[in-house]
């Protein structure tokens, strides 16, 4: 198959003003892995930088990918721990990593930059009392054969307190990467 021409002008200034991953495949005819491919080589270019592109599909080919772009390692929950929506306590989903900075979560359907409220309450471990925090996704895919929502969200905003309790669930519940 011949390579797909896209006018990159349009592309990267799209990728900088937040089209989402979904968005660009669509409108520029790009699988999944096409998507990363033309990262890849704009960030090779130096047309785009590798912080335009943190947060979107990872990739696992490429050394551009999320997990090259992590500051902390990440912690992988021992436990089921779930978190809720505060504006909507039936919107839930479940933590599948966590760190200060940021948690990955399967179940709960949202767009990339949206900035959610969620609380915390792992009422089955007594020392850690529930935390509300607010969160803002940086990236959003859909994941196995029924779809699931896996987000990831960056902390944005968390009083003391609650940082004390995330810091003792991700001592008490998380197995370290």
């Amino acid at each position: 198959m011949a390579n797909r021409r896209i006018n990159l002008r349009s592309f990267v200034e799209d990728v900088r003003s937040g089209t989402s991953d979904t968005q660009l495949m669509s409108k520029y005819k790009l699988s999944g892995i096409g998507l990363q491919k033309a990262f890849t080589k704009l960030v090779d270019a130096e047309l785009l930088d590798p912080s335009d592109i943190q947060g979107r599909l990872p990739s696992y080919e490429s050394p551009i990918g999320v997990d090259a772009l992590r500051v902390l390692a990440r912690n992988y929950l021992a436990f089921p721990v779930v978190v809720y929506d505060t504006e909507d306590l039936r919107v839930q989903g479940d933590i599948l990593d966590i760190t200060e900075k940021g948690l990955q979560v399967a179940g709960i359907e949202v767009k990339p930059q949206e900035t959610k409220s969620f609380v915390v309450r792992p009422d089955e471990f007594h020392d850690i009392y529930p935390f509300v925090f607010e969160a803002r996704c940086q990236w959003v895919r859909r994941e196995g054969p029924d779809g699931t929502w896996v987000a990831g969200f960056e902390i944005a905003e968390i009083s003391e307190m609650g940082l004390e309790e995330l810091r003792k669930l991700i001592s008490v519940l998380t197995i370290r990467e």
